[in-house]
């Protein structure tokens, strides 16, 4: 809750059933996709995640974020869909020591 308007839940509905959920990450100009997933590996003979990709695109694009940061799991569907890797770098710092 403190990240205020910075995280955000997109849902994918159909009808009363909730099919897939991610709390979406944003910052100045990314929307950043990390925490998401589905009531149901399958539905009606397609997956939920297809779905709940393409609101989370939609969402970027309504909200004019210029990147769409993907996480890091599901690299075949991210490929599939032309987004590419990037390397990571985490700075960690020392405190009171």
């Amino acid at each position: 809750m403190a990240l205020g308007d910075n995280a955000r839940v997109v849902r994918v509905d159909r009808g009363d059933l909730m099919l897939a959920a991610a709390v979406v990450l944003l910052d100045d100009e990314r929307l950043h996709m990390w925490a998401g997933g589905t009531s149901h590996a399958t539905l009606d003979g397609f997956s939920p995640n297809y779905l709940l990709w393409a609101t989370e695109i939609r969402t970027a694009i309504e909200w004019r974020k210029r990147w769409v940061e993907g996480g890091r799991s599901n690299e075949p569907m991210k490929t599939r869909h032309g987004m590419s890797p990037l390397r990571l770098y985490a700075c960690v710092t020392l405190s009171g020591a």
